[in-house]
């Protein structure tokens, strides 16, 4: 039975000491001591760096979220129940494979639903070195060009499920801000906000603050993997006149990679890295030419 690897693309981004890399934090982890010293609680959930390497320009590694809590039942078909037995340090392990393409800094990271989230992994990271860690989704080059050819943008839209889990995104951007206030103020669940210039054709919103707001809600629409934020998006009127309409959650670069495993319960860590090789190659044109200096 054929499986598909979900993989989503992210540039790595540091702050801080300038002589740091992130292939050497990970080389520093993968290096440590394979014990508990290894493992960092992130929002309530233990995760560590399982196992790590490298070749050629690149790095790699499998991150493990162990659940501690809401275990599962081991159940046959023939009706038979029982829990699972475990010690109180121990629990369920739901792996992330990664890998980090060095002179590009993209970030092909596996999408589990129950493993370790894009920014789980970047406040692991963080908390095993001295550099603060963002990742942000990277989306296709003809869509961060044609945002930023506009001339004039007539309307914008985004479309929020789960609004309580967005206050870790407050004080980043004052519209963000005034969204997430309008929600408490109603105690709604979700909120819809559309800015628009009508009818007025020779009129835009202001293009700066539209797509500082867009990007912020665009950084935020993996976090914890909840798909929190539904559509972000925006039209208008391009530098020749082409009216362009972009939906940024649509141009998010992504593969699936099916599979074969050799045990369909388990898929082991060497069948899920090559699938990240595999998006790489799928991908590796496009993402050289925009993060990569072309020659004349």
């Amino acid at each position: 039975m054929s499986k598909k690897i979900k993989v989503e693309f992210y540039i790595v981004k540091l702050q801080g000491n300038g002589s740091v890399t992130f292939e050497s934090i990970v080389d520093t982890v993968g290096r440590s001591t394979n014990d508990a010293s290894r493992t960092i609680d992130i929002n309530h959930s233990p995760i560590r760096l399982h196992e790590s390497g490298d070749y050629s320009n690149f790095c790699h590694g499998d991150m493990v979220r162990i659940r501690m809590d809401e275990f599962p039942i081991v159940a046959s078909q023939d009706g038979d129940m029982e829990p699972i037995d475990l010690d109180d340090d121990e629990g369920l392990g739901e792996e992330t494979a990664f890998l980090y393409q060095i002179p590009t800094k993209v970030l092909m990271l596996q999408k589990n639903q129950y493993g370790v989230s894009a920014p789980s992994f970047a406040k692991y990271f963080q908390q095993k070195s001295d550099v603060q860690i963002q990742l942000e989704p990277v989306m296709q080059g003809d869509a961060v060009a044609r945002m930023s050819t506009m001339q004039r943008i007539k309307n914008f839209k985004v479309s929020i499920a789960q609004t309580n889990k967005m206050t870790n995104l407050q004080g980043q951007d004052m519209a963000v801000d005034e969204v997430i206030n309008l929600s408490r103020h109603f105690h709604s669940d979700s909120i819809d906000i559309e800015v628009s210039m009508g009818k007025k054709k020779d009129r835009s919103l202001t293009i700066e603050n539209v797509i500082n707001t867009a990007k912020t809600f665009f950084n935020h629409a993996n976090i914890q993997q909840l798909g929190d934020i539904k559509a972000i998006t925006i039209s208008g009127d391009s530098e020749n006149g082409d009216h362009e309409v972009l939906n940024l959650l649509d141009d998010w670069i992504k593969e699936s990679i099916e599979i074969d495993p050799i045990d369909i319960r388990r898929i082991e860590y060497k069948e899920r890295a090559q699938a990240l090789r595999d998006s790489w190659e799928n991908r590796r044109d496009q993402l050289e030419k925009m993060f990569l200096p072309q020659n004349p």
